[in-house]
């Protein structure tokens, strides 16, 4: 997740960190399945939509964060190829303990994680690495694109058309596609990285009420869209929307945002961590879904992400920085 620039943090994008770490909190709830137990059809609608926002708000706000620079983009990239690989390690425990679990050869094992490092971004129970490989993806495309000063309005073109061949070769079940891929997310960060980039382009030019009004229009499509597969066409511009709108929102100077941003980080690096662990402790099974297991994975996350910020703050343990 890109980290704002603290000069515009403390001013007009305050609401942007109070957003992350709200769609840090949704992603644990996707892992954690609070609501699994839930029999209204209508319920889970509305919070499926609502928690598979969080992921689209985080490559918008760091395609917006990027202000169309081919420097930032560069060090951003070096950056995410960091964080992917010293998170893959510390995730590497439960990736050996879940391939031991699978049952498969070690050599099944071994070539399944590698082709999983480099063309899908996740092993077993790091499920939430693959925004990084696909930011990883977006952010090299880009810094390509924009260091040849292409415009942006073409490098967002080409991007969705990026992501759109990859959209097609997944409906279209192409084998090729499907075996080295698996699914075309790891291509979503281009189209969600792309809005943000044309939102930071047009910034000047967009109402908060514009889209205050039309975020409501994309939630109530996104609910009652029955087929999955259309779910990105709504969840883009929804995106692009609630992101529009915390720019254009100001909120007080208070350190309070930037510790919700660190927050943010944390939660969504150490919370599957926290999940499994506490899992086998209470249930002696992997991995447990229900509300119990995700205050218990929030709780854990935060208190963590609270230890960070009060190293960070004493001036400790400046390792934690490469980290996070």
């Amino acid at each position: 997740m890109l980290k704002n620039s603290v000069s515009e943090s403390k001013t007009q994008y305050a609401a942007i960190d109070a957003c992350k770490w709200a769609a840090s909190v949704c992603v644990v709830a996707i892992h954690a399945q609070p609501l699994i137990n839930c029999q209204s059809h209508t319920v889970r609608q509305i919070y499926a939509a609502m928690v598979g926002l969080a992921v689209p708000v985080f490559f918008v706000v760091s395609g917006f964060f990027l202000r169309n620079d081919p420097e930032r983009a560069k060090a951003q990239l070096i950056k995410t190829a960091r964080l992917y690989g010293i998170w893959t390690l510390i995730y590497l425990p439960l990736t050996i303990y879940g391939a031991i679990r699978s049952g498969n050869s070690p050599l099944y094992e071994a070539a399944r994680g590698v082709r999983r490092l480099f063309l899908i971004g996740e092993q077993h129970y790091s499920w939430f690495s693959w925004f990084l490989l696909a930011s990883i993806y977006a952010l090299l495309a880009i810094w390509l694109l924009l260091r040849k000063k292409t415009p942006v309005t073409v490098v967002c073109l080409i991007l969705f058309s990026i992501y759109f061949a990859s959209y097609l070769m997944n409906q279209l079940s192409l084998k090729a596609f499907l075996i080295l891929f698996g699914d075309n997310r790891v291509f979503s960060g281009m189209a969600y990285m792309a809005a943000g980039m044309l939102l930071r382009q047009y910034e000047a030019k967009i109402r908060r009420w514009t889209a205050v009004a039309v975020l409501p229009i994309f939630l109530l499509g996104s609910v009652f869209t029955p087929l999955e597969y259309l779910q990105i066409w709504f969840r883009l511009p929804m995106a692009f929307a609630l992101v529009a709108a915390l720019v254009k929102t100001s909120l007080p100077p208070s350190p309070l945002w930037q510790s919700m941003r660190k927050a943010s980080t944390v939660t969504y690096f150490t919370h599957m961590y926290v999940l499994v662990l506490s899992s086998l402790l209470i249930y002696a099974v992997d991995l447990r879904p229900g509300a119990l297991m995700f205050f218990i994975a929030l709780a854990g996350s935060t208190l963590l992400s609270l230890l960070v910020i009060y190293a960070e703050r004493k001036n400790r343990l400046s390792w934690l920085k490469h980290l996070v």
